[in-house]
């Protein structure tokens, strides 16, 4: 019953033109009307370029006379666009009919003005086709003159019953209630059009159609087929041509980018997807994109995570910097720590078990070791767990670069899936190093698992590391490798770029894009920051009486470029307010980007107290965003910071640092500061090392330890190499008496010092800083951690009989007296002593012994550490170590340490 109401209530109507924009006063309702009369202007210029093949145009055939609107009527809901079913040409009985695919998606016809129209029309006709030598048509420039006055005609609601010739004549107009009002005369103008209601965008059109018979015209159309392509793009994207208003925002002139659009990527954007679907299939993938800084390397990858994580993907992103001090290995394993988060909040609780299950299964008693590399891992198994707790024995474990790369490969294979696969992307890797790249050619060993990396191609040399990575991939074959080159985008894209900002047809800017292309050679971000330099020297103008962008192109073409773009931005920086300017220079000095935290600490400083205010312009200026979790404030792009830290003398940076870094470390001291912060301080202050030295001894003391932190930090996450630089620099501030005046810091120094070389494999590094302890320590007890990093030194070197020697040696000093050899009555003793001890011994009684003291553990960590030595060189000592270490247990109570004995003894 409904389908039946539905069909009476839907007539089919045939309305000439001059009827239908009658009846089209009756329904003023704003932006669908404007679609409408497109809808209908779109129609007839398709007609009249088939129109013009069949036979000779004239005046009266190019009016509204000629046309016919086929439309659908409803009688309980007003007139939409897609209410037109066609238009026809009577005179040579032409029929367009309109279909429009888009509206088979529509889900409301109330958004079809924001949605856009993409119409396909057929076309029929009743009259044959007379050949090209059968008459003689007139100049298309009058044609399109003629549909001018047409389109003004549609536009303006003129009076359709006109009798005389429109120029020159007092025409009458309709109002919305359809009452005729007396106007002045007719001039097709620009202002005119915009008075009656009409867009910008059609006042232009409309306005280059009609001044097709001047000389000379600018932006004039000369076929009615460019006409109908600007038409078709009203029609398609209203949103940008029609109904967005390009008018100042709070005295700000702003151009209209498109913050998610890729200009002239189509095919890079397409293989990088293509790569990331074969990794869903269980393979691993390596890209590595190259061009030079702003070609849009960044972008372009960034372009297609959106769909990496809609697949199920789990997306690791790292940008590296020059400034950061940190190192790229520990900014590397930063990521992975996050990626834990990142897979416990988008991860369905059924697959997160799975990967739980697989982490426990791959690590098994070892996850402690993943926990001391990637802290996070708890969000995935909580320390309470199975196989949560630390395991007795591994608090001296070293890890090295080995141990690194094999954590993190079976970390990767334990979380990532065909559902659920890993992209990693590392930004600029000019800047990493051949350690972090090592890392990454162990993990691509691990199926599911999209490495992109990208680079500046001119600021690279032929023997870089990741030239070497590349090789060893390809040789390999442990994975495929994908080689990508952005050069610069083609002015046809760009010129798709200006056309969105402006807010204008394609057509119109097309002259402007191919000057600044030709400046610019295509480089993308160079492209933006010139044509948003135009704006700023008042050579692109926003004309607030023609409401569009104007510009001069002859002065835009007399316009000197530098090829570099930080003179465009740095110029344009220099004259913003002094607070903002503070404030780029900060936040460009910690790199590309900062914690909020820490600008927050320093906008309670007298130095700085004005940041926080400048930070917010920055970012309303386009130079800055706010992103992350936690928050973190980022450069736009490298070059924005690059330009930024221009804006500090060369002469004046290292002060500058330092100067950050001491305010930093003033105001947050006992603040119980995190990792990242110590480096980001430390980084800071140690910029200007030479006036450390010269700064007072209790100011280097503090600056030594807060390196001594930040090495501690690094040691942490297993990166060596910057670890040993901190330390460097905490060993350069001491003063020459340290060991007496310093002498707890000097310690503390000296044994990390010895880890890191140690773990590093600089074994002379490490003996000598150990031998340096055992100088000048003053009791056993300042010696025992270097005694037993000794010992593992010794042992590491195949050293036995002396690791044996020194362990022997220190647990005598401890008052546990080893012997050097044990006889078969000797051993027999000990085993009938220990069974003494243990018998009737439950589970329950074991486990309500006592916590052994400190001295006492020591002594049993001494054992552990020497059972291991013997093993290799005095392997007959084994039993009598085990048995009186569980000897040692049930008298001095359990520790940690107590496990291998027991274990020992049980085999």
């Amino acid at each position: 019953m409904g389908d039946i109401n539905n069909q009476m209530n839907n007539i089919m109507e045939d309305m000439p033109l001059t009827k239908w924009l009658e009846a089209e006063l009756k329904n003023p309702d704003g932006k669908r009307l404007i679609i409408r009369k497109t809808t209908v202007a779109y129609a007839a210029a398709e007609l009249l370029q088939k129109a013009i093949t069949i036979a000779p145009l004239s005046a009266n055939k190019i009016s509204l006379d000629n046309f016919v609107v086929r439309t659908k009527k409803w009688h309980h809901r007003p007139s939409s666009a897609a209410d037109i079913l066609g238009v026809d040409m009577i005179s040579e009985k032409l029929s367009l009919t309109i279909i429009d695919p888009s509206d088979l998606g529509r889900s409301s016809r109330d958004a079809e003005e924001d949605a856009g129209r993409n119409l396909v029309v057929s076309i029929s006709s009743c009259l044959p086709r007379i050949s090209d030598s059968g008459f003689e048509q007139i100049k298309e420039s009058t044609i399109c003159h003629l549909f001018g006055i047409l389109l003004y005609q549609i536009y303006s609601n003129l009076d359709p019953f006109l009798e005389n010739k429109l120029e020159g004549n007092e025409p009458t107009l309709l109002d919305h209630g359809g009452v005729k009002t007396e106007k002045g005369g007719l001039r097709l103008t620009y202002s005119t059009l915009r008075e009656l209601g009409s867009p910008p965008n059609i006042c232009m059109l409309v306005q280059n159609f009609a001044e097709g018979n001047l000389p000379s015209p600018r932006n004039t159309y000369f076929s009615l087929k460019e006409g109908s392509d600007d038409l078709h793009l009203l029609l398609r994207q209203p949103n940008k041509l029609l109904f967005t208003s390009n008018a100042p925002e709070d005295g700000h002139l702003r151009l209209r980018l498109q913050k998610n659009k890729l200009y002239g990527r189509d095919h890079e954007v397409s293989l990088i997807s293509d790569a990331f679907s074969t990794v869903c299939v269980g393979e691993s993938v390596a890209l590595f994109v190259g061009g030079f800084s702003g070609s849009g390397k960044t972008s372009l990858v960034e372009s297609v995570m959106a769909s990496v994580n809609a697949s199920g993907g789990y997306v690791l992103a790292q940008k590296f910097d020059q400034l950061s001090r940190g190192g790229p290995l520990l900014e590397l394993i930063s990521a992975f720590d996050r990626l834990c988060v990142l897979i416990q909040s988008r991860t369905s609780p059924q697959d997160l078990q799975i990967i739980v299950d697989r982490l426990t299964e791959t690590f098994g008693v070892d996850l402690s070791l993943l926990r001391r590399l990637l802290p996070k891992v708890d969000v995935l198994v909580p320390p309470s767990t199975k196989f949560g707790q630390q395991i007795p024995g591994q608090d001296g474990t070293r890890m090295n670069l080995q141990s690194v790369c094999f954590i993190l490969q079976h970390f990767i294979r334990a979380v990532s899936s065909k559902s659920h696969p890993v992209m990693i992307f590392l930004d600029d890797l000019q800047w990493s190093n051949s350690m972090t790249l090592k890392v990454i050619q162990h993990i691509l060993g691990a199926s599911n698992c999209l490495f992109v990396g990208s680079y500046r191609s001119n600021e690279v040399s032929p023997n870089h590391a990741v030239f070497r990575l590349m090789k060893e991939l390809e040789a390999s074959k442990q994975c495929s490798v994908q080689k990508l080159i952005l050069d610069g985008v083609k002015c046809e894209d760009l010129n798709t770029l200006v056309s969105d900002a402006l807010c204008l047809f394609p057509r119109v800017t097309r002259g402007l894009s191919s000057i600044i292309h030709e400046k610019t050679e295509g480089n993308p971000f160079f492209f933006l920051e010139f044509l948003r330099s135009l704006v700023d020297r008042g050579l692109l103008q926003y004309s607030m009486g023609l409401e569009r962008w104007e510009w001069d192109e002859n002065l835009i073409r007399l316009e000197k470029i530098t090829n570099n773009v930080l003179f465009l931005l740095a110029n344009k920086m220099s004259r913003m307010r002094m607070e903002v300017q503070m404030a780029l220079k900060v936040l460009s000095s910690f790199g590309n980007e900062v914690n909020e935290k820490i600008i927050t600490y320093l906008n309670t400083t007298s130095q700085f107290v004005d940041i926080l205010s400048g930070v917010e312009e920055a970012i309303s200026d386009g130079f800055v965003s706010r992103v992350g979790e936690p928050l973190c404030y980022v450069f736009v792009h490298d070059k924005v910071r690059e330009a930024a830290y221009s804006l500090i003398p060369d002469d004046a940076k290292d002060d500058f640092h330092c100067m950050l870094g001491e305010a930093l470390r003033s105001i947050s001291k006992g603040d119980g500061l995190d990792d990242n912060t110590v480096i980001t301080i430390a980084d800071q202050i140690n910029h200007n090392l030479d006036a450390l030295r010269q700064s007072g001894s209790s100011m280097r003391l503090e600056v030594a330890s807060l390196n001594h932190m930040a090495a501690l930090a690094a040691m942490s996450r297993s990166d060596n190499d910057t670890a040993s630089a901190y330390l460097s620099v905490s060993l350069q501030l001491l003063p020459d008496d340290h060991w007496q005046s310093s002498y707890r810091l000097s310690l503390k120094l000296y044994i990390a010092t010895a880890k890191v070389a140690c773990s590093s494999g600089y074994m002379d590094k490490s003996d000598a800083a150990l031998k340096v302890i055992f100088k000048e320590a003053t009791s056993l007890e300042d010696k025992l951690e270097a005694y037993y990093l000794y010992v593992n030194l010794l042992h590491s070197q195949e050293r036995g009989e002396e690791a044996h020697m020194t362990c022997q040696d220190v647990l005598a000093q401890l008052g546990e007296k080893i012997p050097e050899y044990v006889t078969a009555e000797e051993s027999k003793k000990i085993i009938q002593e220990t069974i003494v001890i243990i018998s009737g011994l439950s589970e329950e009684k074991l486990l309500k012994l006592k916590e052994a003291d400190e001295n006492s553990q020591t002594v049993m960590r001494f054992i552990c550490l020497m059972g291991t030595v013997s093993y290799f060189s005095k392997p007959e000592l084994l039993p009598y170590l085990n048995l009186r270490s569980i000897q040692l247990t049930m008298e001095n109570g359990l520790c940690k340490y107590s496990l291998i004995g027991l274990v020992g003894i049980s085999i």
